[in-house]
C-alpha cells in the first residue's frame, strides 16, 4: 500500500509538472504574439504618420497650385488664349491631386482599420496572459498544496 501511494504521489507530481511546463509554454506563446501585436501597431503608427505628412505635402502643392493660378490670371489677362491652356493644365493637376486625396483618404481608413485591429489583439493578447498569468499561479499554489499533502501522506506513512 505504501509503495501503490508512493506510485499514485508521483504520478500525480509528474502530471502536475507536466501542466506547468505546458502551462509556461503557452505563456511564451502569448507573450510573442503580444510582441507581434505590438511591432503592427507601431508599423500602423508610422503608416498613418506617412499619410499625414503626405496630405500636408498635398495640401501645400494644391495652395501653391491656386497662387499660381491666381498670379497667372492678373498677369495673362491680355493672353486669353495661353491663360486658357494653362487654367486646362492646373485643373489636369487638381483632378490627379483630389484623385490622390481619395486614394490617401482610403489608405488612411484602411491604415486606421488595421491600427484598430492591431489594437485590439494586443488588448486581447495582455487579457490571456493576465488569465494564464493567473491560472499559473493558481496552479502553483494547488501544486504547492498538493506536495505539501503528500509529503505529509508520506510523513505519516513513515511514522506508522
Amino acid at each position: 500500500e505504501l509503495l501503490d501511494d508512493k506510485k499514485r504521489i508521483s504520478l500525480e507530481l509528474e502530471k502536475s509538472k507536466q501542466d506547468l511546463d505546458r502551462q509556461k509554454q503557452e505563456t511564451e506563446t502569448v507573450k510573442d504574439a503580444l510582441h507581434e501585436a505590438k511591432m503592427a501597431v507601431i508599423t500602423l503608427e508610422e503608416t498613418v504618420s506617412d499619410l499625414k505628412k503626405a496630405t500636408k505635402e498635398k495640401n501645400e502643392k494644391i495652395y501653391h497650385l491656386e497662387s499660381k493660378v491666381k498670379q497667372e490670371e492678373i498677369a495673362s489677362a491680355g493672353s486669353q488664349e495661353a491663360h486658357q491652356e494653362q487654367v486646362k493644365e492646373l485643373g489636369t493637376a487638381v483632378a490627379q491631386l483630389n484623385m490622390l486625396v481619395k486614394k490617401m483618404e482610403a489608405e488612411s481608413k484602411e491604415a486606421d482599420a488595421r491600427l484598430a485591429e492591431a489594437v485590439e489583439k494586443y488588448n486581447k493578447s495582455e487579457e490571456v496572459l493576465k488569465m494564464l498569468q493567473l491560472t499559473m499561479t493558481k496552479r502553483d499554489e494547488e501544486q504547492a498544496a498538493i506536495i505539501q499533502k503528500i509529503e505529509n501522506e508520506r510523513d505519516d506513512l513513515v511514522h506508522e
